[in-house]
């Protein structure tokens, strides 16, 4: 058994973590970085991760490579302070920075928040 895989069985078995949070455990500083609009480089800085693994990670979770650099917002906390309404989060985006495609990105940062605060909610019903 690889020691991924003993993690799992461990957290399944004596914690009583599904796996699939699990699987989002390994990731949630990735994740959250990302939600934070930090780029990979000071994601992989701040976390002492690889580059590579973090766009690995987006890649797979969001078929995004990641910030090329550090935004100049925080989508998490636009998010949070529009508890997570799509219409006024693109609103609130819109007048904090004008750098950020719209069509491109303010959905996938979006996204990408909510996916971490759903997660997030989860585990804390394990961590709370």
């Amino acid at each position: 058994m690889d020691s991924y895989s003993f993690v799992k069985k461990f957290y399944k078995d004596k914690l009583n973590i599904p796996e699939e949070l699990t699987d989002f455990l390994s990731v949630e500083l990735v994740i959250k970085g990302c939600a934070e609009g930090l780029s990979n480089n000071r994601i992989a800085n701040r976390y002492g991760l690889d580059n590579e693994y973090i766009k690995i990670v987006l890649i797979e979770l969001f078929q995004f490579e990641g910030w090329k650099k550090d935004l100049d917002f925080s989508p998490l906390a636009v998010y949070n302070r529009n508890k997570g309404e799509l219409l006024s989060y693109k609103l609130e985006v819109v007048n904090v920075s004008p750098y950020v495609d719209f069509d491109k990105y303010v959905e996938l940062s979006h996204d990408i928040c909510k996916k971490y605060n759903d997660v997030k909610k989860e585990l804390d019903k394990y961590y709370g």
